[in-house]
Formats: C-alpha cells, structure tokens, sequence
C-alpha cells in the first residue's frame, strides 16, 4: 500500500548507492532499457529458476545479490576472523565490488536496472496510498525536481497532468522533487 517508499527510506542497499554517487565523477545515465532488466531478474532468477532447480541453484539471484554481500557476506566473514572464503562468496563479492563501482557513475543503477525486489513493489506505485505532491497549478516547469530524481522518472511531466510524481514504475519515493520545488520551498 506504500509502493516503493522502503526503496527511498528503508533500503540500506540503496542508501550506500546514494552516498556513492555523491562522489564528484563524470556522471551518465544508463539507457532506458536497462529499467527492464529488474523484471526479467524477478521472473526468472527469483521465482522461475529456483523454483524449478531449487533454491541451491547457482543460477539463483541470492546467489550473486550485491545487498546480500555487503548485508550479509561482508559481516559473516568479519566475525569469522577467517582468511578462508569460499569461492561463491568471492563471487558474490566481485559483483558487488562492480556494482559499487558502476553506482558513483550513475545514480541507483543497481535499483533501476536490477532489483528484484524494487521490480515486485513497482507496480504497487500505482496504487499506493502515499502520494508525492507537487504544486500543479502553480509549476513554471522549471524542471528542478527531473534534475534531482534518482531514478530520472521526469516528475514534471505528471506534475503538468496533475498526477503525484510516483505514479510511475521507478520512483523510489524519496521527495527529492518536493524538497528543491520553488512553489513547495516558497509555502514553507
């Protein structure tokens, strides 16, 4: 019923991407199609393959899961104390070290092009009961809130129909938009 604000708020995976990409780098955008990735990763990593080779295949997404290397992995091996690690886990490891990297570049890259997670609750945007409002009648379409969105949902184009800004698949709630709005600075 709140779509994807644990993706804005709770998530500590995607937290570590936004101080990541905090650091002064040439920055890029990753292409649209990207965003469908997370979907394909949902159907047939998560639910089809392990379903159907069971959960200890390698072919599992928990089994690579960047949030469950730096979650989980990281803290075992610290409170182990141990040198040894087994080679999944450096896998794991690799791909997180990747992910980590491609994230200063380019804001929640791992949330828009492979999530699984962010792919179940997206479609829960459109009917979440939390809404993101921005002054529609009073937008000079200065488009501050695009330039700020993590996930580049363009909130300026549902401001201007008179739709809260997430009511698309790939917002993550994060108020972003609201908080740099001259017309919501200009009431507080």
């Amino acid at each position: 019923v709140l779509g994807k604000l644990f993706c804005g708020w709770v998530c500590p995976f995607g937290f570590v991407q936004d101080l990541l990409y905090k650091i002064r780098t040439r920055k890029f955008v990753l292409p649209q199609w990207t965003g469908k990735i997370k979907y394909f990763v949902l159907v047939f990593m998560v639910f089809l393959i392990p379903f159907f080779l069971g959960e200890e295949t390698w072919y599992s997404f928990c089994r690579i899961c960047p949030a469950s290397a730096l979650q989980v992995s990281l803290p075992n091996m610290v409170s182990s104390g141990s040198l040894v690690v087994p080679f999944a886990t450096l896998v794991k490891l690799g791909i997180l070290v990747a992910v980590l990297l491609v994230v200063v570049f380019s804001s929640r890259a791992f949330c828009k092009a492979l999530c699984p997670i962010g792919a179940l609750m997206a479609p829960l945007n459109r009917i979440s009961f939390w809404k993101v409002k921005l002054p529609t009648e009073n937008c000079n379409l200065c488009k501050k809130c695009d330039e700020v969105c993590p996930s580049t949902v363009s909130p300026s184009a549902r401001i201007v129909k008179g739709i809260p800004s997430n009511r698309t698949l790939d917002c993550v709630v994060c108020h972003d938009c609201r908080a740099v709005c001259p017309q919501m600075i200009k009431k507080r």
